[in-house]
């Protein structure tokens, strides 16, 4: 019953997936990591589809994420919703 965590439970690629859970997501905010985590914990599970051309597109939606999103996706939803609110109070006008 007794665990414990060391170093040696966590390899590169675990600290590297850590890592991009926190940048994909947004790294100002609480919120921006648990998102970038969800979504890139779905990610695989919606691509199943693909097989064996997974990680090419896994490699491609992270790399598309850092590109155009470069706060994070919370940055991007937040982004977005300043637009549809001021959309929407201009049509209000």
């Amino acid at each position: 019953l007794f665990t414990y965590i060391s170093p040696d439970n966590f390899s590169f690629f675990e600290s590297v997936q850590v890592l991009v859970m926190l940048y994909a997501g947004g790294s100002g905010t609480v919120m921006g990591p648990v998102l970038g985590a969800v979504v890139l914990t779905l990610l695989p599970e919606w691509l199943r589809f693909v097989k064996q051309y997974y990680m090419a597109f896994y490699g491609l939606g992270i790399v598309t994420i850092f590109r155009f999103a470069p706060t994070g996706l919370l940055g991007l939803l937040e982004r977005f919703c300043a637009r549809t609110r001021g959309a929407t109070k201009r049509g209000l006008s």
